[in-house]
């Protein structure tokens, strides 16, 4: 028990080291990389992953975040994935190109 008490303390300890270091990193990126770091949500289907954020600078607009299944990701996000996948799918097996 005093095991976990001393890696908690340290854990608690480092946590603003960490953050300090991540936000100092970010701003050392070039500016247009520093908006990637804005984008804290994703939505991962087949080998397509959209970033994308609900709040701050490049948040999507309120008129896209409708989420009509309540499973946390925006209608407009999963239509995005959809069309990637169904212009994959067309490129690959109906147009025969490689994958």
């Amino acid at each position: 028990m005093k095991h976990n008490s001393i890696l908690t303390l340290i854990a608690l300890m480092l946590a603003p080291l960490a953050a300090l270091h991540a936000t100092e990193q970010a701003q050392s990126w070039p500016k247009w990389q520093q908006s990637r770091v804005a984008l804290d949500r994703h939505f991962a289907v087949e080998e397509f992953r959209i970033h994308f954020a609900l709040t701050g600078t490049a948040a999507l607009p309120v008129a896209d975040q409708a989420d009509s299944d309540h499973d946390g990701v925006p209608d407009k996000i999963q239509d995005i994935a959809r069309q990637f996948v169904t212009a994959r799918r067309c490129f690959v097996e109906v147009l025969g190109l490689r994958h």
